[in-house]
């Protein structure tokens, strides 16, 4: 419980200085692995329901309402519901989006949805008890996606302790990459997982130099080359920084 107040003292305080010309109101540049995921999701979701899970200022669930999906935003932040309300009513999809502030890992919603993700906020929280709830909020069938930091080389986890992923990126003292044990862990709750990796020459510290220093155009065919590069040959995936995670109950 102390982790959750102070997630949600951390997010209330950061959401509450932003702007809808600030770094969480603004897309950041979406490359191959933001691409692919959100192309994923509205796949998978159609017109059915949805929960996001610590989607923050939640832009991906106001484009999945968009498609004509009901979607629960779960989140610690009251201030980050007040934002994804107030863009909702802007953009006429106030009735198709709901909110529940609170912890993923405390739900209590068995099989209520046809589809669950968390995009980049798995990691911040209590992972073993956070999937077990997500699935269980899931229909017979239901899909998770996630879209999260991973390190699978504990060389390069140390290094990540040193050094951060750029000036600008909002870090919480409790977050933490995924690692290999998480991602077993997924796999036994779920009968039907895949994986890719994403994130070589385009990890977040690289996009930001490059996004910087007049080379936006050249990071989403950068991207692309880490995605096949990272998914066609095993031995690079400990580079990686992050994985898209398909999961069917």
């Amino acid at each position: 419980m102390t982790r959750e107040i102070e997630e949600a003292g951390y997010w209330n305080e950061t959401y509450g200085q932003m702007t809808k010309g600030s770094l969480l109101y603004d897309k950041e540049p979406f490359l191959c692995g933001e691409l692919e995921f959100i192309a994923r999701l509205k796949e998978g979701a159609g017109a059915g329901s949805v929960m996001s899970a610590g989607g923050g200022i939640d832009l991906i669930a106001l484009e999945l309402a968009q498609c004509g999906s009901k979607v629960l935003c779960v989140d610690l932040s009251r201030r980050a519901a007040e934002a994804t309300r107030s863009l909702a009513g802007e953009m006429g999809l106030a009735d198709r989006i709901e909110f529940q502030i609170g912890a993923a890992e405390s739900l209590d919603l068995k099989d209520r949805f046809d589809m669950a993700y968390t995009h980049k906020s798995l990691h911040h929280m209590d992972v073993g008890k956070a999937v077990n709830k997500i699935h269980q909020s899931l229909k017979p069938g239901g899909k998770f996606f996630a879209m999260e930091p991973v390190c699978l080389s504990k060389r390069m986890r140390a290094i990540h302790k040193r050094l951060p992923f750029h000036p600008d990126y909002p870090v919480t003292p409790s977050e933490r990459e995924l690692d290999e044990e998480d991602l077993l862990f997924v796999q036994s709750r779920f009968s039907k997982v895949s994986f890719s990796y994403h994130g070589l020459i385009t990890r977040p510290s690289v996009a930001y130099f490059l996004g910087s220093r007049w080379f936006k155009k050249a990071l989403l065919p950068l991207s692309r080359f880490d995605f096949w590069a990272l998914n066609r040959f095993l031995f690079l995936r400990g580079l990686s920084s992050h994985v898209l995670m398909e999961a069917s109950k």
